[in-house]
């Protein structure tokens, strides 16, 4: 299953970390699927010269509608084996970069 990690800062462009808290019952799927849908108006936040980023200040500002418990609970149920497939197919992934690397 997906891990949220917490984090202060996030580089627009690119969900790295996210600063969120699952003490409302949501699931990681869940809140990974609509950080991803919300990203637009989170990086419109974002500020930087070398990179940008968006503070965990700003961060907590942005809105996000949550549906009832119901909703999310019938969203994790119907992506948790892709969710779960995809983990096995990165970790076969890795695996075969490291024996590419190994036989080259």
């Amino acid at each position: 299953m997906l891990k949220i990690v917490y984090g202060t800062r996030i580089t627009a462009g690119f969900l790295s970390c996210v600063s969120m808290l699952v003490s409302k019952g949501y699931s990681s799927a869940f809140i990974f699927y609509t950080v991803n849908r919300s990203l637009k108006a989170i990086t419109q936040y974002a500020s930087g010269s070398t990179f940008k980023e968006v503070s965990a200040s700003v961060l907590k500002t942005v809105k996000i509608v949550l549906p009832p418990k119901s909703v999310s609970e019938k969203y994790t149920a119907a992506v948790s084996a892709i969710f779960a497939r995809q983990d096995i197919l990165e970790q076969e992934n890795e695996k075969l970069v490291a024996l590419r690397d190994w036989l080259c």
